[in-house]
């Protein structure tokens, strides 16, 4: 099942923020805003993250060796790597659609990311914040139970261990998305406190900006 399809007028488009056309689990084809990665910025990212997996692969190997720190955290270190690694081989998997991105919608958080895709509605989503993770910005969404985000491609083990890792339910790179990280953050927070606003996301960016202000980022 897929959750998300974006479309546009031509590949240039693509690469911009654009009002698209999605899919929600049901099959419903909504319209939203999309802002895509950069495909050229998420392989730099995806080398950054093979380094430290490796590089944490290695310190769980010689943890007793190394000492300190490295010795009390060494399970901690050997999920880092495992999950990372996992995000490595994932990407690199040949596969035909390699369009990646988030967008909003009046439905909810739609995110397609090295072919794992992930849906959760505005009703489930409880809080949204930006963090960091390994130096680089994500997107922290808190959901209502653990059966609120709807997934596609990814992997069971690999989300439940990721959540361990993060102590939340669902986090989003933002590492490479055509869109800054405090503008996609201040847009999904005020779409998050105000309901009656989600239908101008179906319509032009213009008008998806209209109503946000700074104070959205708080």
């Amino acid at each position: 099942m897929t959750h998300q399809r974006a479309q546009g007028s031509s590949s240039i488009s693509q690469e911009l923020p654009h009002i698209g056309e999605l899919q929600v689990p049901s099959g419903e084809p909504v319209r939203g805003l999309i802002a895509p990665y950069s495909q050229a910025r998420l392989r730099v990212s995806v080398a950054a993250q093979a380094l430290v997996g490796l590089a944490s692969l290695f310190m769980w190997l010689n943890a007793d060796s190394i000492g300190g720190l490295v010795a009390s955290g060494r399970w901690l270190l050997l999920g880092v790597a495992v999950l990372l690694l996992f995000h490595v081989v994932r990407v690199l998997r040949p596969r035909g659609d390699r369009r990646s991105f988030i967008a909003l919608s009046p439905h909810g958080i739609h995110s397609l990311l090295h072919g794992s895709g992930a849906f959760v509605p505005w009703t489930s989503a409880r809080d949204i914040r930006k963090s960091s993770m390994s130096h680089q910005p994500v997107l922290r969404i808190e959901v209502a139970g653990p059966n609120a985000i709807q997934r596609a491609g990814g992997n069971p083990v690999v989300d439940t261990l990721e959540r361990g890792l993060t102590g939340d339910d669902l986090v989003l790179s933002l590492t490479g998305l055509t869109y800054k990280p405090d503008d996609i953050i201040r847009l999904a927070r005020h779409y998050l406190k105000r309901p009656e606003d989600r239908p101008l996301l179906a319509s032009t960016i213009e008008e998806a900006w209209a109503r946000v202000t700074f104070s959205d980022a708080d």
